[in-house]
């Protein structure tokens, strides 16, 4: 009786072994394993379902990114780099990465007069994380207004050249947060097929405009559904637009 016991015991531990669900930190370990060995099909389904679980995780947009790297597919690569990037702009590893997959590129976008007046002006930006820049602009918010209230508490004069600079530097500042927050929440999306038609209009889907290729950054400006197809309207940055079907846009 005690040895059906003990094998009954054994017989729930071993089932409940291979039930249970393993953590999200075994599940990574397993898939950098098969990354490590090349399977890289299979890591990259469980690097997918662990994204579900940790939506926001830049490291693993990271992985997946390197994942599709080392498969040929340079859209799904790219669009999660960029993904990484937004949270990640100081990780060395990643924007090298980014920079070997853009380098082949087929399409070779111009950015526009506005983004290059901004990157000039702005050019530290690109070192921060949006968190990072905002969390700055409150340090900075709370450090003017606190000297301020205390200048004419004391009834000093304000307009001395260090409290002239503080503010320019303050509106600098304040201006670069704004139009980061603009660009930031303008939707981008990758190109996923290795060729994709831009369309004149979701209605009229036989005059192509133009052809884009793998991996090439676009900005997502409009969203139409038609019969059974989701369509994006999107924009290049020297102004060029048009229509494509959603599933050959990654969304960043």
């Amino acid at each position: 009786m005690i040895k059906k016991l003990i094998a009954l015991f054994f017989l729930i531990l071993f089932l409940f072994h291979f039930t249970a669900g393993a953590s999200p930190a075994e599940l990574y370990e397993s898939a950098k394993k098969a990354y490590y060995e090349q399977n890289y099909q299979e890591a990259e389904e469980i690097f997918e379902n662990l994204l579900q679980e940790e939506l926001n995780n830049p490291y693993l947009f990271y992985d997946l990114g390197n994942t599709f790297f080392q498969q040929g597919q340079l859209g799904k690569a790219i669009r999660y780099y960029e993904k990484a990037y937004q949270s990640l702009p100081r990780f060395s590893d990643l924007k090298l990465n980014l920079n070997l997959s853009r380098g082949k590129l087929v399409d070779k976008i111009e950015i526009s007069f506005w983004e290059y007046l901004y990157g000039t002006f702005y050019f530290w930006v690109k070192w921060v994380s949006h968190n990072e820049l905002q969390i700055l602009l409150v340090i900075i918010s709370l450090v003017f207004w606190g000297d301020l209230i205390f200048l004419f508490s004391k009834k000093r004069s304000f307009w001395k050249i260090r409290h002239v600079l503080f503010v320019l530097f303050y509106i600098y500042l304040l201006i670069g947060h704004s139009i980061s927050s603009e660009l930031r929440e303008k939707p981008y999306g990758t190109v996923l097929p290795v060729e994709m038609q831009v369309r004149a209009s979701y209605l009229d889907t036989e005059k192509t405009l133009f052809l884009l290729h793998e991996g090439t950054k676009v900005r997502l400006i409009d969203e139409q559904n038609f019969g059974e197809d989701r369509w994006l309207r999107i924009a290049l940055p020297q102004g060029q637009k048009g229509w494509v079907k959603a599933e050959e846009i990654g969304k960043i």
